[in-house]
């Protein structure tokens, strides 16, 4: 007889020792802590393990992405572990909008117009804007910087 286990699907994301020396407690935190305050979408702010993972694998190829295109790094590779959290933020957020903006649905009743997902997906759009932009700017001045220094040495 096999282990209950075996029938599970596989999964597809890195496990969590294998990043760079990132914690997945600190990534859920500061996602967390963006969380709007003004009405109840604080619990859509929790994130599972699975979810922070393929997050972080997203952040590591979008880093690779970025010119120059000829550094590149695998999933410990990012040596800066804020651009690794603001990047791990930003595609969990990214995908969270994603996910509500397929489920929206807006429906007029009785003179009132419902809309059940759009306080989720603004929420999630403005803070996915706010770590893009930091990761962006984080992840090319790193790329710069390397880039410099192997074209002319380590500059004091």
């Amino acid at each position: 007889m096999s282990a209950p286990e075996s029938s599970l699907p596989k999964q597809t994301v890195p496990k969590i020792e294998d990043t760079n020396n990132v914690q997945v407690e600190d990534i859920r935190r500061m996602l967390f802590d963006t969380r709007p305050r003004d009405y109840a979408v604080t619990s859509d702010f929790l994130f599972s393990d699975a979810e922070i993972m393929d997050a972080i694998r997203r952040a590591n190829e979008e880093f690779n992405s970025l010119p120059p295109t000829t550094l590149r790094v695998d999933l410990r590779g990012i040596p800066d572990q804020m651009c690794l959290k603001y990047g791990a933020c930003y595609h969990a957020c990214l995908t969270k909008a994603f996910t509500y903006g397929n489920m929206q649905v807006k429906y007029a009743s009785g003179g009132t117009t419902v809309d059940m997902y759009g306080p989720q997906i603004e929420a999630y759009t403005r803070a996915a804007d706010r770590f893009h932009a930091l990761f962006k700017e984080l992840a090319l001045s790193i790329k710069r910087q390397i880039n410099m220094r192997r074209a002319y040495g380590t500059l004091y």
